[in-house]
């Protein structure tokens, strides 16, 4: 199976020096840390040019080009040596995961919840990732729940 990493060429360039390093991924994402990859090409170079934009808009440049990287990833193998989480739809378990990963830390210990990948318990997370609604609700939960705190101290 192929799967793309959407990214900019200083971004491809270490990669592929050094390789792949999931401390480098953001915190606070759907999934949790980690590096991102999609069966979709198209989807890939999407986001490759949206990080190009975003980029070179940030550093007022046109010199940051997008880059889509490929792998072969051998799903059979995976299966047997990695823990795995799959989400098959975008129900109730999918949304609370991404809210809980995107909140972070404090946020589940305050909730109680284990249901995340903040301490990386899943070598690989399968599902669709969240779109700008899921991420304003995650927001909002956040934000009631600091608040929540602050009066109970």
């Amino acid at each position: 199976m192929l799967l793309y990493h959407g990214t900019i060429s200083s971004g491809a360039d270490n990669i592929i020096k050094n390789g792949i390093s999931l401390s480098k991924g953001k915190l606070k994402v759907d999934f949790g840390q980690g590096f991102y990859t999609t069966p979709s090409l198209e989807f890939a170079k999407s986001t490759a040019v949206n990080k190009a934009n975003k980029t070179n808009s940030y550093m007022r440049a046109e010199h940051v080009k997008p880059y889509v990287l490929t792998y072969e990833f051998n799903e059979l193998a995976a299966n047997n040596t990695c823990n795995i989480l799959s989400f098959t739809e975008t129900d109730l378990d999918w949304t609370q995961f991404i809210i809980n990963n995107r909140n972070g830390n404090d946020y589940v210990s305050h909730i109680g919840s284990d249901f995340h990948n903040i301490a990386h318990r899943y070598d690989i997370v399968k599902g669709a990732i969240a779109d700008k609604d899921i991420v304003l609700l995650a927001r909002l939960l956040n934000d009631t729940n600091k608040k929540e705190r602050r009066r109970s101290k």
